[in-house]
């Protein structure tokens, strides 16, 4: 009866070791892969919205939300970027757009909200 209850505690530690490091890979994901997270909230969900990154160099990078979302989240690499956030049409005109400039560090969780 002993010899179960070890086996049990230990298959139970070696469970609980496995979680923990399971959580501890996820959060060194972002210093693996080198990024920050900004999370948009919208005001309304139902229109479709866009998220506009502009890179250093000129590129961009243009992010359609689907009608329904209240929210989303952007991977980005530290730096300092513009970012356009806008409520669009179904031919992806913007109906309102408000842009913000968001410093971005390794790890860092950000977030910022609109009104549409």
């Amino acid at each position: 009866m002993k010899k179960t209850l070890n086996v049990l505690l230990f298959g139970t530690a070696i469970i609980l070791l496995a979680a923990c490091s399971k959580n501890d890979d996820d959060s060194s994901n972002c210093e693996a892969g080198n990024y920050g997270v900004l999370k948009v909230n919208f005001g309304v969900s139902n229109v479709k919205h866009g998220i506009l990154v502009s890179y250093p160099g000129g590129s961009a990078r243009d992010k359609i939300v689907a009608i329904g979302k209240a929210s989303d989240t952007v991977r980005l690499f530290p730096g300092t970027y513009p970012i356009e956030i806008a409520s669009i049409n179904n031919s992806n005109q913007a109906i309102e757009t408000e842009t913000i400039t968001v410093n971005i560090t390794v790890c860092e969780d950000k977030e910022t909200s609109v009104t549409f």
